[in-house]
């Protein structure tokens, strides 16, 4: 970064997985993208809690593209889900409040298929390395 992060009250680091996801994990993510497909992105920070879907059980929803096994996805309703301007946000796992994913694509504004999310462990040391620079 070119400047320094400066942490307060409403900017705190967030802790890296020690252990992968497991299948139903409970998650919790927030992100300022859209609530409708034509919609400008929110003002207000919207939340969204779910459960971890593995790999391999989402690629059955997803049978237009590949989920790899370093992603993972969640899934509600129809109706509830990533919309525009979400990518990029992260996803935590409520049991240890670590950050464990970033949503990454699917069909956009929950039209009754996964939210597809890169999980982190598999990239953590990598991160940490940069992070020590």
């Amino acid at each position: 970064l070119a400047e320094p992060i400066e942490f307060n009250t409403k900017q705190k680091p967030i802790k890296l997985p020690k252990t992968d996801l497991e299948k139903n994990d409970d998650v919790t993510t927030v992100a300022w993208g859209s609530t409708g497909f034509k919609e400008n992105v929110h003002d207000d920070l919207q939340k969204l809690k779910a459960q971890v879907m593995l790999a391999k059980d989402c690629q059955i929803y997803h049978t237009f593209m590949r989920i790899h096994s370093q992603e993972f996805c969640t899934f509600i309703k129809v109706g509830t889900g990533a919309c525009n301007g979400d990518s990029g946000s992260g996803i935590i796992r409520n049991s240890d409040n670590t950050l464990v994913g970033l949503i990454s694509g699917g069909m956009p504004c929950a039209r009754g298929y996964p939210d597809v999310y890169t999980t982190i462990y598999p990239y953590k040391s990598w991160i940490e390395e940069i992070m020590s620079k």
